[in-house]
């Protein structure tokens, strides 16, 4: 009941009254895992909430709920990113070792991966790794374009910009024939984010790249 009790709070979209409804729902059922995950990530109601220490906030979230899963693949990612996103890079590294080798093909622990490596500046093992993961992922998969929109950032820091508009065009744009099943909000913010990083180091950018978005 509280569950569902939930579920209708998360359609009429209170969410400050929400995140706070769904932390008293997980001390008393901690494993409710499709009520957890709505704090979790940086999608999540305390990562897309915009306020002052939110990944402090994220962060202990999930090692409040680390106890309640053991080795859990999904729980592990979640908590590696928290660790990422408030400078832990080590400890993230090691975690998401754990959930990648218990579930290797998580698309969002590759992800997450990703992160760490862009935040520890290592750029080509980055671009290695998910260019090798992703190889096989299927375009109707809801992370490709965004996995896709990272190998295009790499490959505009290490100046292959060839590189960076063939996979912009393929998967990345609202217009390219893999985009899958991307997220819309990801279609957006994604493009928008290439054009201008783009555009800082000194490409130019043809105007109706722009007006498409």
């Amino acid at each position: 009941k509280a569950h569902i009790a939930l579920t209708g709070q998360l359609l009429q979209g209170n969410t400050p009254e929400l995140r706070t409804a769904v932390r008293a729902h997980i001390r008393d059922y901690p494993r409710d895992v499709l009520i957890a995950q709505l704090a979790t990530s940086v999608f999540g109601l305390i990562g897309f909430s915009g306020e002052v220490a939110r990944e402090a906030e994220l962060l202990a979230y999930t090692e409040s709920l680390l106890p309640h899963y053991g080795e859990d693949w999904w729980m592990l990612a979640a908590h590696a990113i928290s660790l990422c996103e408030t400078g832990k890079l080590a400890q993230s590294d090691a975690v998401m070792d754990r959930a990648l080798a218990l579930n290797p093909r998580n698309a969002n622990g590759a992800h997450f991966r990703g992160h760490a490596l862009y935040e520890q500046g290592r750029t080509a093992e980055g671009r290695a790794y998910l260019s090798d993961w992703a190889a096989d992922y299927d375009p109707r998969g809801n992370m490709h374009g965004h996995l896709q929109w990272h190998l295009a950032l790499w490959a505009l820091h290490a100046g292959d910009a060839e590189a960076m508009w063939a996979v912009f065009d393929t998967a990345v744009a609202p217009d390219a024939p893999h985009i899958g099943g991307a997220i819309p909000i990801n279609t957006l913010t994604d493009t928008a984010s290439l054009l201008f990083r783009a555009e800082l180091a000194g490409h130019e950018i043809d105007p109706a790249r722009w007006a498409q978005i």
